[in-house]
């Protein structure tokens, strides 16, 4: 009797064991998943903004070299403030899509032939960013002309 008793007890704390071991290893494993996800979701958070691109790599030059003069010029109005990553780098050498974008704006308003006033009135009211001697400039341009 009292080896039927001790066999019983060992199969009793070995399922015990065998349980247990088990929960431990599905417990690490969804734990060790989770911290793969946020991990990757903060990763993906803090950089889906911050990519980088070759000058030229997403947006493409205009035919005339005086209008895509043009562009750069009216960029150089502006700091790039959306990614975070620029540091507020001058609009005109930064490379980040929102860069990219604000520049692809400025290409489509010269194409459809509106003033450099009219083009940074509207790059600064999708994209922010202008500098503060400018605005000072715009503004006198403004009552200048607008009596």
């Amino acid at each position: 009797m009292k080896k039927d008793s001790r066999s019983a007890i060992r199969s009793i704390l070995s399922l015990l064991w065998r349980t247990q071991r088990q929960v431990i290893i599905t417990t690490a494993g969804i734990l060790a998943g989770a911290l793969v996800l946020i991990t990757g979701l903060y990763t993906y958070r803090e950089h889906r903004l911050q990519i980088q691109y070759p000058r030229g790599y997403l947006e493409e030059s205009l035919d005339d070299p005086a209008e895509e003069d043009r562009v750069y010029s009216i960029a150089s109005h502006f700091e790039c403030v959306a990614c975070g990553v620029c540091q507020d780098m001058p609009l005109e050498t930064c490379t980040c899509t929102f860069a990219v974008d604000a520049r692809n704006l400025i290409r489509g308003e010269i194409l459809a032939h509106a003033r450099d006033q009219s083009i940074i009135g509207k790059v600064e009211e999708q994209f922010g960013g202008l500098e503060e001697n400018h605005k000072s400039q715009d503004e006198s341009n403004k009552h200048r002309h607008h009596p």
